[in-house]
């Protein structure tokens, strides 16, 4: 369950799996909106009620605690636009290239293959980099029992978390 904390920050309740430094790895239930949107399947390609997001762990959690982390929506929104329009980019200038400059429907195909491929490549050394930086990532600000947590948030997770040995 989400909430918004402000224009352009949502709270999300997890729990910590893994800490290296100042960057921990939160599995969190997959927000509310995720449910109405048309590409829930691409992001949640494992099938997992669960998915395992790093943010950066300001407040020191330790593995096993319930914390709370903020987003910020735009980053969100940066992502899918990288995730899925550079790939899309790369495979039609794929296709106009093979098709309007070399006439021909195998390299149209064969550009628009590499294109595919490049435009993973380049996505993924921008996740990279960006991973190096620590920009956009979540942060982590509080553990979930303290003051301003939703209970009924808290309790969606205790009980699913709590019972995620049974999958």
């Amino acid at each position: 369950m989400d909430r918004v904390v402000g224009n352009l920050q949502v709270e999300e309740m997890g729990r910590v799996v893994k800490v290296d430094g100042d960057i921990a790895e939160v599995e969190v239930v997959p927000a509310g909106g995720c449910s109405h949107c048309g590409a829930k399947n691409l992001c949640n390609w494992t099938g997992q009620q669960t998915r395992r997001i790093f943010a950066i762990n300001r407040i020191k959690a330790a593995i096993g605690d319930n914390v709370t982390i903020v987003r910020d929506i735009r980053q969100s929104t940066y992502s899918a636009l990288l995730v899925f329009g550079v790939p899309v980019g790369m495979t039609v200038i794929g296709i106009l290239s093979g098709s309007l400059f070399l006439k021909s429907d195998r390299w149209a195909t064969a550009l628009a293959g590499l294109g595919i491929l490049s435009g993973v490549a380049i996505v993924k050394l921008i996740d990279k980099k960006r991973a190096e930086s620590k920009a956009g990532l979540p942060v982590i600000v509080r553990l979930s029992s303290q003051k301003g947590v939703d209970n009924v948030a808290n309790n969606l997770n205790d009980n699913y978390f709590n019972n995620s040995g049974d999958r």
